[in-house]
């Protein structure tokens, strides 16, 4: 009995001295010093977007409720931060990563009757510090703040929208090297502009919601 019991006293203490950072293991996928992350974002979720519109000292707001999975081409017409995207992140120490996502989108319409279509594309650009936090070697949380850029054109028309982003992703560890992310984003506008017939607005948009996304580490 009283060996038993040591037994399982040592087995708890090297449990413990386990859940520390991500990675002391070599079968602990993230958080290890000098690894890199390579994750798609946003591929899935809710998302609800506030955009403001001003123009000689007349404001207009407008908001939308937004459910992709895998993404919509309409997504940057209605949630300019909500595109899915790939990422890059490598840990400079145990915790500590720095590193960004980007995307591209490209749409088209033909109305009937015209005889050429007519075409939205754009790309979203965000770099971004985060520091990982273990619940042990199956779980975490990885919280990462940044600045997003998005810029849209097309027929004429051209929008730039900047937001301050924080994400606060759940890191759940599927296996060796891949992870579940699932948590809320706050995309904060903080300023941007539009361009309708040369006419340029001053524009602002916010998201906030609730997104998945998968990552491997190398």
């Amino acid at each position: 009995m009283k060996r038993t019991v040591v037994s399982l006293t040592m087995l708890l203490m090297s449990s413990l001295g386990a859940r520390g950072a991500w990675g002391q293991a070599e079968d602990a996928s993230f958080g290890r010093a000098h690894q890199l992350v390579v994750s798609a974002d946003r591929l899935f979720g809710y998302v609800h977007s506030s955009e403001t519109l001003s123009l000689g000292g007349v404001s207009e707001t407008s908001s939308s409720n937004n459910v992709s999975i895998i993404g919509s081409p309409l997504a940057p017409l209605a949630a300019s931060y909500a595109t899915p995207r790939l990422a890059f992140d490598a840990f400079v120490t145990d915790g500590l990563s720095i590193g960004g996502s980007v995307s591209y989108f490209w749409t088209s319409t033909k109305q009937a009757g015209d005889t050429s279509s007519n075409s939205i594309d754009g790309f979203m650009i965000m770099p971004r510090i985060g520091y990982a936090l273990a619940f042990g070697q199956a779980a975490g949380i990885w919280p990462r703040v940044g600045f997003s850029y998005v810029h849209a054109s097309g027929t004429g028309n051209t929008v730039s929208l900047y937001a301050v982003t924080l994400e606060v992703p759940v890191v759940i560890v599927l296996g060796p090297h891949v992870a579940l992310l699932a948590g809320p984003t706050f995309d904060v506008g903080v300023g941007g502009s539009e361009n309708q017939n040369g006419v340029t607005i001053d524009a602002t948009e916010t998201d906030i919601g609730v997104m998945f996304g998968i990552a491997g580490s190398l």
